[in-house]
Parts: C-alpha cells; structure tokens; sequence
C-alpha cells in the first residue's frame, strides 16, 4: 500500500508540470485602454501616405512619421494599406 501511494504521489507530482489549474480572467477594457497605454500600430488603424519624391508618410493615432521608400520596399511595411500619390 506505501508503495502504491508513493507511486501516485510521484505520477501526481510530474503531471502537474504539464497543466495549471486556474480560474478564467478577462480583464476589463477599462484597464486596457487608459491614457498611459502605449498604442498598437496595426493595420486596423495606420496607413501610409505616399509622397511625390516617393517617400511616405506613416500615419498612426494622429501622429505622423515620414517613411523612406528604401524601408517601404524592403518589407518593414507590408502590413500597412498605401494611398497612392495622385498627381493633379
């Protein structure tokens, strides 16, 4: 009988590595998106601008950044939508 309760006790103790018990937590939008979080550039809610000298402007949460077409090309923006530059 030692030997039995030694055994599960053993089985038990290296199972419990492999899973964790614990309630499901869903945190509050409230918490998520106070005045001190940073923003998420996503495609959602960025776009790039392009310019006549073929440089672009990356657009962001009101911010502006201008972007290299040497950067745009490489791929570091593929996930952006572009406006094309439209000559008048």
């Amino acid at each position: 009988m030692n030997l039995f309760i030694l055994g599960v006790s053993v089985i038990w103790f290296v199972t419990s590595y492999y899973f964790i018990l614990q309630p499901k937590y869903t945190m509050p939008q409230v918490d998520v998106h106070e005045g001190n979080t940073p923003f998420v550039a996503d495609e959602e809610n960025s776009y790039l601008e392009e310019q006549e000298n073929g440089s672009y402007i990356f657009h962001y949460a009101g911010f502006t950044d201008t972007v290299s077409k040497e950067d745009v090309e490489s791929g570091m923006y593929e996930d952006y939508p572009i406006i094309k530059y439209n000559k008048k």
